[in-house]
């Protein structure tokens, strides 16, 4: 049985707070439900492609990797959105990192 991606999102939310990264735990926690589900069909999706290849169906193997580019294109979106808001909170942000580097005065 599939998890509904609000139950994942409520997991992944709680997973923030439990782990003290409250900061937007709520939109986290959506991205990463998203990019989860979305690895799941983008995995479907490229099996199917190989299968379609496979035998030797060219046209469906196209439509297949059509699929596949709208797979990333949405999870990449997420992660663009995701990325920067978790470097900040775990301090692996650029922002940060320039000046933990920056000679002190």
């Amino acid at each position: 049985m599939a998890i509904s991606n609000y139950s994942m999102r409520e997991e992944l939310e709680k997973s923030f707070r439990e782990a003290n990264l409250p900061y937007q735990a709520d939109l986290m926690a959506m991205h990463l439900a998203e990019i989860e589900e979305e690895t799941a069909n983008f995995l479907d999706q490229l099996t199917a492609f190989r299968v379609y290849a496979r035998h030797q169906d060219p046209v469906v193997a196209q439509e297949t990797l059509v699929e596949i580019s709208l797979s990333l294109q949405h999870m990449a979106g997420h992660i663009q959105a995701a990325t920067p808001i978790l470097d900040h909170e775990l301090g692996i942000d650029e922002d940060q990192a320039d000046e933990e580097d920056s000679p002190t005065q």
